[in-house]
């Protein structure tokens, strides 16, 4: 909270604490201090950015993915993730790793190793500078749906994680994430509306030529 503390005198404004619910602001003294500036305003979905710093406190990845949707109004946000600092989970080392964010006190961030197949990776990163939109989500979903009819694996933490490490937008991650998750349900894909990829871009996947 010092970390947080400090970048609110450097950038001015408000603090927004971002929480889970309200139970936390009695059940960690820390939290609950905070809550009570006058500069800090409290938040449970992310919502109305006071210009200043964000501390999302225990944030699930889909809620930490929406929180960063806002990143226009964000100027600084630190991450309280619910594990250990010693055993992060995926989604936060991917975050980390992907954003260069200083580690505070004894959080620790592993070597990265996702185990994704070399055309999945390829595939994943032709997303790196993705607009949004409509046109944005259907890219989105027909790279994901060629990875899927070609029989690729795609674990949905690991496709979500890589993503957020080498810098796809957190909505595309997210979204990514849930689609990975309706493969493998065993749901086929449809093809978008808009944003529909050409399949044989997966021979450049493959040879890694469309990176």
């Amino acid at each position: 909270m010092r970390w947080v503390l400090q970048q609110q005198r450097e950038l001015g404004g408000e603090i927004l604490l971002d929480v889970p619910n309200t139970h936390v602001l009695t059940e960690w003294k820390g939290i609950a201090a905070l809550s009570k500036m006058p500069s800090v305003r409290v938040s449970k979905r992310g919502r109305g950015f006071p210009n200043g710093p964000v501390l999302a406190a225990w944030p699930t990845a889909d809620a930490f993915t929406q929180l960063l949707s806002h990143d226009r109004d964000i100027r600084a946000v630190c991450l309280m993730p619910w594990q250990a600092p010693t055993s992060p989970l995926p989604w936060v080392t991917a975050w980390a790793r992907g954003t260069g964010a200083e580690l505070l006190g004894s959080a620790y961030v592993p070597a990265g190793n996702v185990g994704l197949d070399r055309t999945v990776r390829n595939g994943l990163e032709s997303l790196v500078g993705n607009l949004g939109g409509t046109l944005g989500r259907g890219m989105v979903k027909s790279t994901i749906k060629i990875l899927a009819d070609a029989r690729f694996t795609l674990p949905p933490e690991q496709v979500r994680a890589y993503m957020l490490e080498v810098g796809c937008r957190p909505e595309d991650a997210g979204e990514a994430h849930e689609l990975c998750i309706r493969v493998s349900r065993g749901t086929r894909l449809r093809w978008p509306e808009v944003g529909r990829m050409d399949p044989a871009i997966l021979r450049e996947w493959r040879s890694g030529t469309a990176i």
